[in-house]
């Protein structure tokens, strides 16, 4: 009698004695009356795997199957959420930079920067426009403004860092792009019924879509007021949050203050069942979902 047990490593038939016969591949058409091995045998012919001479294969095939998980295992959600988090990272850094830049260039010409409200409009403004320009634009003559006579060295560090911080709101617009084609392929109702801003902090908040679905309404709703809710556990005289990221909804937003608790969850519900939907590949219907949502509040 002979016994089959197949592993990483391939195919091994065993004698009765729980010897080795043979080693490879497909062999049980070669060998086509094998016996499948009781629990109890299968004990003997494990024990029997642990000899010295199969280690070495089961590292080389632990390796080689690892790797090929490791590859299976990259989805559309770890762009979306790398996509997204690099979003926010711009964000933060664009705007310590430019604060930077405009008390810098506040030395050459601080009328201007006074004048333009809009940090993006203002680097590409003063990247591709001569100072002289840019001042009489805003109705100024070069001898009335208080700005500093500066060194051209000096003002090539200064328009040097303004392309620098030009080129970062290029990154971020095309990285925002990237992300919003990534979450209207992969997550439609979801984008629908939260926006595609909200739909990507959520994903970031919850690492996958898979982690998302697992999420009840409840905890959809209060993702990114995490600070709040362990400071209301610690202490219950803070009150408890009523909603997180979801705050930045419109339809929260518009709500009345009193109201805007009620308006989340409703909100959380819908998100919880379009991630259901899109996560699960079921049919677009975030139009009806978002519709019936306003209905809700609009009795």
């Amino acid at each position: 009698m002979k016994y089959q047990y197949s592993s990483i490593i391939g195919d091994v038939v065993f004698d009765n004695q729980f010897h080795v016969v043979e080693q490879g591949h497909n062999l049980f058409k070669k060998y086509p009356n094998l016996q499948e091995p009781d629990e109890h045998h299968k004990v003997k012919i494990q024990m029997a795997m642990r000899d010295k001479k199969f280690f070495a294969a089961f590292v080389k095939d632990n390796i080689a199957q690892t790797k090929q998980d490791v590859k299976r295992s990259v989805i559309p959600d770890n762009h979306i959420v790398h996509a997204v988090n690099l979003l926010e990272e711009l964000d933060t850094l664009i705007n310590t930079i430019v604060k930077r830049l405009r008390e810098w260039y506040e030395l050459w010409n601080p009328e201007f920067s006074k004048s333009i409200q809009s940090h993006e409009k203002f680097c590409e403004l003063i990247a591709i426009k001569k100072n002289e320009d840019l001042l009489k634009e805003i109705n100024i003559d070069r001898k009335h403004s208080m700005g500093a006579e500066i060194s051209p060295k000096d003002q090539d560090a200064i328009l040097q860092l303004a392309r620098r911080c030009r080129d970062l709101y290029t990154l971020r617009s095309s990285t925002q792009s990237y992300a919003e084609s990534l979450l209207q392929e992969n997550y439609p109702n979801l984008c629908t019924v939260a926006g595609s801003a909200i739909a990507g902090k959520l994903l970031g908040h919850a690492g996958t879509g898979r982690r998302l679905v697992m999420m009840p309404a409840s905890t959809i709703q209060l993702l990114g007021a995490e600070k709040a809710l362990f400071r209301h556990m610690r202490n219950k005289r803070s009150p408890p949050p009523k909603y997180g990221l979801l705050f930045q909804h419109p339809f929260v937003q518009s709500a009345r203050k009193s109201e805007q608790g009620k308006h989340a969850r409703a909100l959380a519900d819908k998100l919880s069942m379009a991630v259901k939907i899109d996560y699960f590949k079921g049919v677009y219907c975030g139009d009806r979902l978002k519709k019936e949502l306003e209905e809700k509040f609009n009795k």
